[in-house]
């Protein structure tokens, strides 16, 4: 799991952590495998498989190929952030891992969030929080 290093910090800190994975990954037609992965994942660190949101939509299926609308993208975190009442988010950095448009699109939608005002006041853009590529 790309971010198992800053959820294990956070989960040691005493944070409650809830994971928004918005693709199964069934790029290679192993969705159910890799959604499974991040449950087991999730729960290997500690986060119980009710704070982890896998989602499986028509429109954002994994692959490079696949061009997540960013809007939309930002509308679903935006759901996730005001029900939960999240604190933080952690996410990809401009260029995702290895480039792949998908991290890419996340970011883009946490930056159009940010950038638009949407984002609670509570939570504040850290370049700290974000996993970097470089």
């Amino acid at each position: 799991m790309f971010f198992a290093p800053t959820i294990l910090s956070l989960l040691a800190q005493q944070c409650k952590v809830s994971v928004l994975c918005v693709s199964t990954g069934n790029f290679h037609g192993k969705g159910n495998i890799r959604r499974q992965e991040m449950f087991d994942a999730c729960e290997s660190m500690g986060i119980p498989k009710s704070d982890v949101t896998v989602m499986d939509l028509d429109d954002m299926q994994d692959g490079k190929a696949n061009k997540w609308e960013v809007e939309r993208l930002a509308n679903i975190i935006l759901q996730h952030v005001k029900d939960l009442k999240l604190d933080v988010i952690v996410t990809f950095d401009e260029n995702g891992i290895s480039y792949h448009p998908n991290h890419i699109a996340c970011f883009n939608a946490v930056r159009y969030l940010y950038t638009n005002g949407w984002i609670p006041s509570s939570i504040q853009e850290q370049d700290e929080y974000c996993i970097t590529s470089k």
